[in-house]
């Protein structure tokens, strides 16, 4: 008699994410964004594994999301851990040039004129507030020409 059992060996690659949990769900599943402004989602299985929060740090190993969510949230965490903060000022700090470097890449996406009304509506999926978009288009560091909207200037 033969032994007809047989292994395939294949490893399972996935892409590690330095992500801040900015949107915490009803369902409890968690919303993140990496330092790249790339949105990574959290099951409920992860969320309460780790005991994620708002506001939280983790270092997340992510794969591709399902193809019918990955034009929204490209990436799904598949295996995470929390970090600790060094200080709440540096936490402060990394979201506040998170959200602006979101903000940002979306106003780089279509370099016409932006009404702040359009960035909130356009950035509405991003959990980014109305007052961080209003931050953002005050703040004199940022390379913008204002007239009745905003947009970023070309060469940057």
């Amino acid at each position: 008699m033969t032994d007809a059992t047989h292994f395939t060996y294949k490893s399972f690659s996935t892409t590690d994410f330095y992500v801040m949990i900015e949107d915490m769900t009803t369902a409890k599943s968690a919303f993140g964004v990496t330092d790249d402004g790339e949105t990574v989602f959290f099951g409920q299985r992860i969320v309460d594994a780790i005991k994620i929060n708002s506001g939280d740090f983790v270092e997340a190993q992510c794969v591709p999301n399902y193809a019918d969510k990955r034009d929204h949230i490209p990436w799904r965490c598949v295996r995470a851990t929390k970090i600790k903060v060094e200080s709440p000022a540096d936490a402060v700090d990394h979201i506040q040039l998170t959200d602006f470097n979101v903000i940002a890449d979306a106003m780089r996406s279509d370099k016409g004129w932006w009404t702040q009304v359009e960035l909130e509506e356009h950035l509405s999926d991003e959990g980014i507030s109305k007052d961080r978009i209003d931050e953002f288009l005050m703040d004199e560091n940022q390379p913008l020409e204002q007239a009745v909207a905003f947009r970023i200037i070309p060469g940057d």
